[in-house]
């Protein structure tokens, strides 16, 4: 109650929806829109011949057992699943020693994951997280634009925001979230930079907000 994972309804605990994002046994059969849509292609544009489409559903958090062992991953762990199969792994020596390095570092996937889907607007039905990869970059949109006074370049120079304050109190204890709330200024585009060079793009509509991570330098 205290956290408003629960609410008093008439007499009766009723779990509210950041409760249910955050724990729900199955939070898609409320809030189908609660998912993420993850689609990999072998192109550049969208097309039907895709690699892999999932609807990747669950909570926010794993689902424990009362031993202590997952039953089922969270949204971020599945997501990340789901890069990992559809992305390379690049290997090289480097005196004498094998370098693997990966196309984008996960850090920066997480990040970009976590601040989807804890900042999200979650009143737009129909729709989910799109979670795209493309030969040359990756893309993941979230439903509804920036809240407030947020622009993609206050963002790129530290503004916090949250859309949904408990969801990112709780994500920010499960060590989800950094406690500094600056991602995008930290992680994302430094992270990006020190890997290959690029600098992600922020892209905001009327209707969405999409983060764009490149896997190389234009040539």
């Amino acid at each position: 109650m205290n956290l408003e994972l629960l609410s008093d309804v008439d007499g009766v605990m009723a779990v509210t929806v950041d409760g249910l994002l955050l724990f729900g046994k199955n939070p898609a059969h409320f809030l189908p829109q609660s998912g993420i849509r993850a689609i990999a292609y072998d192109s550049t544009e969208p097309s039907y011949a895709a690699r892999e489409d999932l609807e990747i559903k669950g909570a926010l958090t794993p689902l424990y057992a009362g031993d202590g062992g997952i039953i089922e991953s969270g949204l971020v762990e599945q997501a990340l699943e789901f890069i990992r199969r559809n992305t390379r792994v690049q290997s090289h020596l480097d005196r004498g020693r094998r370098v693997d390095r990966l196309d984008y570092p996960e850090q920066v996937l997480r990040e970009t994951i976590v601040n989807a889907l804890v900042h999200r607007d979650y009143s737009i039905a129909g729709t989910d997280i799109i979670l795209e990869i493309f030969v040359d970059r990756l893309e993941v949109t979230s439903p509804g634009r920036l809240p407030n006074t947020a622009t993609v370049e206050a963002l790129k120079i530290g503004f916090r925001y949250a859309r949904n304050q408990t969801i990112v109190n709780v994500m920010r204890d499960y060590h989800y979230v950094d406690f500094r709330g600056m991602g995008i200024r930290y992680k994302i585009i430094p992270g990006m930079l020190a890997h290959n060079g690029t600098e992600p793009d922020f892209i905001e509509t009327d209707h969405s907000f999409t983060v764009r991570l490149w896997k190389e330098k234009k040539q």
